[in-house]
């Protein structure tokens, strides 16, 4: 199978395609090919497959790392929040009941103490953060 020229015969390489490759892929059929493709595919697609797993578990993992971390500070930072909203309420009675004239003193001492207790109450709870 070699073209003849005017300086005589050209030869081919024994693995060419035109001298009907002796190679590894040249000695199997097309179907055999067809299916080496197929194989190569399914083995890359198994691999990119364990390579997302292994990255989802290690995501996994520090998602928990931090929401062990983060999720007491932030159930403390809600109860520190909530103390002190209750402490602006016994401010605004303190000062409504306090603005008062006649007879209320004694239920403004009760809400100074009320206040103190809270403000000694958020105050632990900003030391245990």
């Amino acid at each position: 199978m070699s073209e003849i020229s005017e300086t005589g015969p050209v030869p081919q390489a024994e693995n060419s395609p035109i001298a009907g490759g002796v190679g590894l892929l040249g000695r199997l059929s097309v179907g055999q090919k067809i299916m080496s493709i197929i194989v190569m595919c399914l083995a890359f697609l198994v691999a990119v497959g364990a390579v997302g797993i292994v990255n989802m578990a290690k995501i996994g993992s520090e998602i928990a790392k931090i929401a062990e971390a983060d999720l007491p500070v932030s159930n403390a930072i809600g109860a520190i929040t909530a103390g002190q909203l209750e402490q602006a309420i016994l401010l605004e009675q303190g000062l409504r009941v306090g603005g008062v004239t006649g007879g209320h003193e004694g239920q403004f001492d009760k809400i100074v103490v009320r206040f103190d207790e809270r403000a000694r109450a958020v105050e632990q709870e900003i030391a245990k953060a």
